[in-house]
């Protein structure tokens, strides 16, 4: 991106980036490590009373110490390179003169990765009120389950207070970027991005599995908002959106593959009762479509489905034309 650099201008000989290209840079790091900043707190926020934000917490946790890892690094490759100059103290003894004409020191070393704010993040990541390092450190994703399920709290026993470690960042952030709760992307209505994400939900997972897409796609919704958001969406009176297009298409079409392994488990629990798996895992769909579909698809060694049959004669006169031919024949034959 940044490292391109801008039209008209070329690095310096080698690998080294110009100076336009560092400032570009160190503007786009500072927009994603504060962006991952918000993320996390948010996450972490949201904890105390939703176990299912523990990945959206834990994702940038992970990013943000790998950063302030490689930005020590490098701060101490430069220190490193610059010792002799930079690092290497003169002796105090030799007097004034001796300093008149001796080289002056170089500035202090300064990474690209040192954006504003950066100072502030070693310690949030490993202090005990953001509460994370623990969860970091569990040895499985089971335990780090079970450690929110119980509660993360602070050292001092107290709750996360997202206000106050946003105030301690806000002097660094750009406020461009900080975080805006509008009212159309409230936990009760969706957006149109939301809609769309809604409706990939649906076709993947099946109707009716809100829980499932809540878990896996929209964790900032809540199961019974997003029933409410497909039954208004759904309307006869509606115009067309993606969410009513995602109907028409799994009600009208084959079953999904999300769909179909529900489907085997709930022939291998409950039998070949269709009533049951219908009304019981699979609403969206009639009994018919179940039977149809293990019977010709998916039940092992399943036959192909027969062709249909052929349409009835018409009928004239009260008699389809078979009948009309046969009794012509048998007149004829008599007389």
């Amino acid at each position: 991106g940044a490292a391109g650099g801008a039209a008209g201008e070329a690095a310096e000989p080698g690998l080294r980036f110009s100076d336009e290209q560092v400032r570009r840079l160190q503007i786009q790091l500072h927009v994603h490590t504060q962006l991952l900043a918000q993320v996390m707190l948010l996450a972490r926020e949201a904890l105390g009373s939703e176990p299912r934000f523990l990945k959206v917490a834990m994702l940038p946790y992970a990013m943000l110490t790998e950063l302030c890892a490689y930005c020590d690094i490098s701060l101490a490759y430069l220190q490193l390179r610059a010792r002799p100059t930079y690092a290497t103290l003169l002796a105090p003894a030799l007097p004034d003169e001796a300093h008149r004409d001796a080289p002056t020191p170089a500035e202090s070393p300064h990474s690209v990765f040192s954006v504003p704010g950066m100072h502030l993040l070693p310690p949030l990541l490993l202090g005990d009120s953001l509460g994370l390092k623990r969860v970091y450190d569990a040895g499985s994703a089971r335990a780090r389950e079970e450690m929110v399920k119980k509660g993360l709290r602070a050292a001092d026993g107290g709750d996360f207070r997202l206000a106050e470690e946003m105030r301690r960042l806000e002097p660094h952030l750009n406020r461009a970027y900080l975080p805006v709760r509008e009212s159309s992307t409230s936990r009760s209505t969706l957006c149109p991005a939301e809609d769309r994400l809604f409706a990939v939900g649906l076709l993947r997972y099946g109707l009716g599995r809100y829980d499932l897409i809540r878990e896996r796609l929209l964790p900032s919704k809540t199961s019974e908002a997003l029933e409410q958001r497909f039954h208004s969406a759904t309307r006869r009176s509606t115009l067309d959106n993606p969410i009513k297009r995602a109907q028409a298409q799994c009600l009208g079409g084959a079953l999904s593959v999300a769909e179909d392994q529900v489907l085997r488990d709930a022939v291998g629990a409950l039998g070949e009762d269709w009533e049951r798996i219908q009304k019981e895992k699979l609403p969206h769909r009639t009994a018919h479509q179940l039977s149809t579909a293990w019977q010709y698809r998916l039940r092992p060694g399943a036959r192909r489905e027969p062709l249909p049959l052929p349409p009835r004669a018409p009928v004239i006169g009260g008699q389809s034309l078979s009948s009309a031919a046969t009794a012509a024949a048998a007149n004829a034959a008599a007389s």
